[in-house]
C-alpha cells in the first residue's frame, strides 16, 4: 500500500473499527490526518472512535474540526447528536441540522424517532421513523422501532389496530433479515406477550423463539407445544378464551412448585403433546432440552427423533453437540456442531463450540479458524476474544494473547456502559 494513500488508510482504519483492534484503527485515522487535513471524514471517523473508547471530550474537539473543515457534513452533525444524547436538546438540535442538510439522512431520523419517545411525543416519533423508513426501507431497526412505537401504551388509545401495525412492522424487520436473532425474539415475545389477540400465533410463537435461540421458560414450551392443535382446532372465540384462561391459571399454579416437581410436570405435559402430535420434531427437541444434563440416554434419544424427523435442524444439531460435549464425546459433539454450522453458516455460536473442542484436542490452528470466523461473524460476543487470549497463551505467543485480553476488556468495559435501549443500536450509525 501506497504511504501517501490518505484514503487508504482511512479506509483500513474503518476495517480495523469494525474488527475492534482500537489502536490500529486509530492510528490509521492518525497517519491519513497527517497526509491530508483537510478531509473531514477523518475527523469524524476519528470522533467516532473516541465515542466508543467513552472519550467524549474527544470525540468532540473532532467533531467540531470536521465541521470546521465542512459545515454541511450531515454524518458529523448526526455523531455529534449521539455524543449528546444525555442532553435531549442539544441532541435535538444537531439532528435536526443533519436533516436540514440532508433530509435523506436516514440515521438523523431514526435517532430522532427515539429521542421523541424517550420525550414521549409519539406522534412525532412515528413521523420521523417514518421518514427513516422512507430513506432508507432497508434498515431492520427502523422496522423494530416503529413496531415499538406502536405498542407504546400512550401511543393512540392503545387499540386492536396497533398490534396489526406492531406486527407488521415486526415483519416487516425479519423480511429484511429472516436469520436476525433479536427481530425473532421481540416478534416471538410481541406475540407471546399479547395473546389475548393472537391466540392462532402459537407455531409462529415458537418458531420466533426458537430461531431467537432463546432460551425460552416452561409456559412457552407448554403454550406452544400443547395448545397448539387444540387451538387450531377451536372455532369459537369464547372457547379459545377459555382454555387460555385455564392455562393461565396453570401458569399460576406451576410458579408455587418446587423446581423438581416442575420438571416432573413439564415432562408430563410434553409426553402428552407428542401423543396428540407424534411428528412435532420441536417436541422432541424440547424433551431432549428437558433430559439434557438429567439423562443422557433420554436427552440423546430425542434430539436423535427430532433430527430424524427433520435432518435439517439446526438447533437440535447444536443441542446435541452439547451434550456430546458433557459427555466428553468430542468427536461426536464436533460432527454435530460441524453439521449445525454447515445447516447455518450464520452461526457464530456453533463455531465457537467447534472452536473449543478443536481447543480441547490440542488441535491449535483449526481452533484458532474457528474462533476467528466466529468473531468475524459477530464482533460483540467477548467470550470469543477471551478464548483466542487463552488460545493464544497456550500457544506461546504472548503477545497476541495480551492483544485480545485487551479487546476482552473493552468489550466488558462497553456493555456495562451501554443504556438499557435508547440510542444503543444507532451509536455507530
Amino acid at each position: 500500500m501506497n504511504s501517501q494513500d490518505d484514503v487508504a488508510l482511512n479506509n483500513l482504519g474503518l476495517i480495523y473499527k469494525d474488527m475492534l483492534m482500537i489502536d490500529e484503527a486509530k492510528e490509521c485515522f492518525l497517519k491519513a490526518i497527517q497526509i491530508n487535513p483537510k478531509n473531514s471524514a477523518f475527523y469524524t471517523n476519528l470522533g467516532q472512535l473516541c465515542h466508543y473508547q467513552q472519550k467524549p471530550n474527544d470525540a468532540e474537539i473532532y467533531f467540531l474540526n470536521a465541521l470546521k473543515i465542512n459545515p454541511q457534513c450531515f454524518l458529523t452533525l448526526n455523531s455529534l447528536g449521539i455524543l449528546h444524547k444525555q442532553n435531549s436538546d442539544n441532541a435535538e438540535k444537531y439532528f435536526q441540522n443533519a436533516l436540514q442538510i440532508n433530509p435523506q439522512c436516514y440515521q438523523a431520523s431514526n435517532n430522532l424517532g427515539l429521542l421523541m419517545i424517550k420525550k414521549k411525543n409519539y406522534s412525532q416519533a412515528k413521523i420521523y421513523l417514518q421518514m427513516a423508513q422512507i430513506s432508507n426501507p432497508q434498515v431492520y431497526i427502523v422496522y423494530q422501532n416503529l413496531a415499538f412505537l406502536c405498542l407504546e401504551k400512550q401511543y393512540k388509545s392503545y387499540k386492536d389496530t396497533n398490534f396489526l401495525e406492531a406486527e407488521d412492522y415486526f415483519l416487516k424487520s425479519l423480511q429484511i433479515n429472516p436469520q436476525l436473532k433479536l427481530a425473532n425474539h421481540n416478534l416471538g415475545l410481541f406475540y407471546y406477550d399479547h395473546q389475548n389477540h393472537y391466540m392462532n400465533k402459537t407455531k409462529e410463537i415458537r418458531q420466533c423463539l426458537l430461531n431467537s435461540q432463546l432460551l425460552i421458560g416452561p409456559f412457552q414450551y407448554l403454550l406452544s407445544n400443547i395448545l397448539e392443535s387444540y387451538l387450531h382446532s377451536i372455532q369459537d372465540e369464547e372457547e379459545r378464551k377459555q382454555l387460555l384462561e385455564k392455562y393461565n391459571l396453570y401458569n399460576d399454579n406451576y410458579q408455587k412448585l418446587s423446581s423438581k416437581d416442575r420438571l416432573k410436570l413439564l415432562q408430563k405435559n410434553l409426553l402428552e403433546a407428542i401423543k396428540i402430535n407424534p411428528n412435532d420434531e420441536n417436541i422432541y427437541f424440547c424433551l431432549g432440552k428437558l433430559y439434557q444434563y438429567s439423562n443422557n440416554n433420554e436427552a440423546l434419544y430425542s434430539f436423535f427423533k427430532a433430527i430424524n424427523i427433520n435432518p435439517q435442524y439446526y438447533n437440535a444439531h447444536y443441542e446435541l453437540g452439547n451434550l456430546y460435549k458433557h459427555m466428553d464425546m468430542l468427536e461426536q459433539a464436533k460432527l454435530c456442531y460441524q453439521k449445525a454450522f454447515q445447516i447455518n453458516p450464520k452461526s457464530d455460536i456453533a463455531l465457537y463450540r467447534l472452536g473449543q473442542i478443536y481447543q480441547q484436542i490440542n488441535m491449535f490452528q483449526e481452533a484458532q479458524q474457528c474462533y476467528l470466523k466466529a468473531w468475524q461473524i459477530n464482533g460483540n460476543n467477548s467470550y470469543y476474544y477471551i478464548n483466542l487470549s487463552n488460545l493464544f497463551e497456550k500457544m506461546n505467543m504472548p503477545l497476541e494473547s495480551k492483544q485480545y485480553k485487551i479487546l476482552f476488556d473493552q468489550i466488558q468495559y462497553q456493555s456495562e456502559y451501554a443504556d438499557k435501549f435508547l440510542f444503543m443500536q444507532s451509536i455507530f450509525q
